[in-house]
């Protein structure tokens, strides 16, 4: 029996956004469509995101935690045009 077809990562290279994390909350419109978003983080100190609207906010408590020199993947709902950004202190980028 054959499982359900294998479709392996496939980035959109002219929908890629930086960001530069600052110790305030900010949304960032994401670009391109797909269902796939990959986060990767040049930064010297953790930073934060969450996923959500124009209206979305990140916190550190509540964040999901992108440490330093590490790239995640998240599957991108429907519903989801942005991703917003902070950091815990002015030590990092």
């Amino acid at each position: 029996m054959a499982g359900p077809a294998v479709a392996p990562f496939a980035p959109n290279v002219a929908a890629s956004v930086t960001i530069t994390v600052a110790t305030t909350a900010a949304a960032t419109a994401l670009v391109g469509g797909g269902s796939d978003i990959r986060v990767a983080s040049n930064a010297t100190i953790p930073v934060f995101i969450n996923f959500g609207t124009s209206a979305a906010t990140a916190t550190v408590a509540a964040g999901t935690c992108i440490l330093p020199g590490v790239t995640e993947v998240f599957r991108r709902p429907a519903d989801v045009t942005h991703i917003a950004t902070i950091k815990d202190t002015d030590s990092g980028t």
